[in-house]
Parts: C-alpha cells; structure tokens; sequence
C-alpha cells in the first residue's frame, strides 16, 4: 500500500509540473571539502550563487567577460569571510543578509515541497539548498552509508533494515541533539523520482561528492526530520534598466577586493 501511494505521489507531481525526462543540474569543479569545520552552509550555498549568476546574462550586470564572474570557491570564500564558522548558521536570514552584502542583486525565498516549489526550480536550471536536520543517528547512518556504498541509491528498504540492527541509535528523545547540515538538490528524475544532492565531504565521500536517495520524502519520513528548501535566483529589474550594471559594479568591486586580499588576480581566479 505504501509503495502505491508513493508511486501515484510521484506520478501527481511529474504531472503537475509537466516533467518527462530526468533533471540534472551539474556544477563545475571538483566537489567541496569541509573537511573539520562547520561550514556546510557556505559549500552549498557557493554554487547555488554561481548557478545564479550564470542564468542571468553577463551583459545585464556589464560584465563582458567570464573571467570576471567570481569563482564558486571565491564566493565561498567570501561568504565564510563575512559569516566564519557560526553556531547559528540556520538562521537564515542573517546568513542571507551577509550574502546580500556581496550580491545585492540576487534574492532567494523559502519554497514550500508542499506546492511542488523544488521541482518547478530544478526544472528552470538552478539548485535547490537544502538545510538538513535529522536525528544525531540518522545523520551519522547518512556518511557511513555512502561512505561504504559510493554508487548505490538509498532506498526505503536500505534505511529500514539499518533501522532493524542492534546497534542503531536510539530514536529520538526530547532533548536529544540534533545532526545539521546543508546540501544542495541538484536533480529529480520524474518517471522513479530519485534525487541526487551535492554533498560537501569531498569527491572520495559518495559517488564524487554526490548521494541519491529515492525520493525527497524518504530524508523528510525520518523520525524527528526537518527540511528546508531554498531558491536562489537573479529577479529581472524593474524600473531603472541601470540597476543591474550598478549591481554588477557593486560584485566586481567584492571580488576585486577579496582577490587582492587572498593574492589572486582576475586571470589566476
């Protein structure tokens, strides 16, 4: 019964937003590592702001040349230089308010799963961030799970024969803390609704960087799971036909200093 109930789910949503063939966003480089520090937010943050420039023509932000786009490692840079290493880096709306600092012309607003906002977004060629929390088992299942099964999908089946061994933790208590992090949603394929997502554990976690579960509802089904989504895009102007290249002077002006900063040029970025 749950396995039909899911299906026509996926079947709904394929129909509502009119997909038919797999959605997969690929972001250039090599995938992030954070390695120790608790900059998830930064990582996937980086390339959705990349994703978001690119869209938007150069020549609306007087930007004739690519070089002169920052870099997604740049941007990430930036945004941990503005916003280091938080303890309450999901408040998002003062990670945003550092971020508008750096891009005053991009905006982003939460999207609902429940009006089918992700999908609609992944289709238009950005990513989707994700902030995660799960329970403090579930999150550490997530890296031994890839970790060991670089190429596998994880399914409804999977997670619950983990949820079956002796030594998974226990469920979640009040009071328990919680696992919290951020990825990116980089796809959707409409006819078996897999996801994959961009994690920030480098190319050897994973299949290079990337896992893929079988649907957005297995993460969101986990006991004591929350998951946010967020779009981040470059609105057309409105008004003043000025705006955007007084915008892009304002990102060339960051990145030219952040570059002479870290003692890179526009050639070497």
């Amino acid at each position: 019964m749950g396995q039909e109930t899911s299906k026509s789910v996926k079947i709904d949503i394929q129909r509502i937003i009119g997909a038919s063939k797999p959605i997969l966003i690929t972001i250039e480089g090599t995938p992030s590592n954070q390695l120790q520090t608790s900059t998830c937010y930064a990582h996937a943050l980086a390339p959705a702001i990349y994703m978001a420039l690119k869209t938007r023509r150069i020549d609306d932000l007087n930007l004739q040349t690519a070089d002169r786009l920052p870099s997604i490692d740049e941007i990430r840079g930036m945004i941990i230089c503005l916003f280091p290493y938080p303890s309450s880096w999901r408040d998002y709306s003062q990670l945003w308010r550092t971020v508008t600092k750096l891009y005053p012309h991009l905006d982003w607003h939460e999207i609902r799963l429940s009006q089918h906002m992700p999908y609609k977004t992944l289709m238009q060629g950005r990513p989707v961030y994700v902030g995660l929390t799960l329970s403090r088992g579930d999150g550490l299942f997530l890296g031994r799970f890839f970790r060991h099964n670089l190429w596998s999908i994880l399914t409804r089946l999977k997670y619950h024969w983990y949820r079956m061994q002796p030594k998974y933790v226990h469920e979640p208590q009040p009071g328990d803390k919680k696992w919290c992090h951020a990825v990116l949603w980089t796809g959707w394929d409409p006819g078996i609704g897999v996801c994959p997502f961009l994690n920030s554990w480098g190319p050897n976690w994973g299949n290079n960087g990337s896992f893929q579960v079988e649907d957005i509802d297995l993460l969101r089904e986990m006991p004591g799971a929350e998951l946010r989504f967020f779009d981040v895009y470059c609105p057309e102007p409105k008004g003043n036909i000025d705006e955007p290249k007084k915008h892009g002077s304002k990102l060339k002006e960051n990145l030219d200093k952040w570059r002479r900063a870290n003692g890179r040029t526009s050639k070497s970025a």
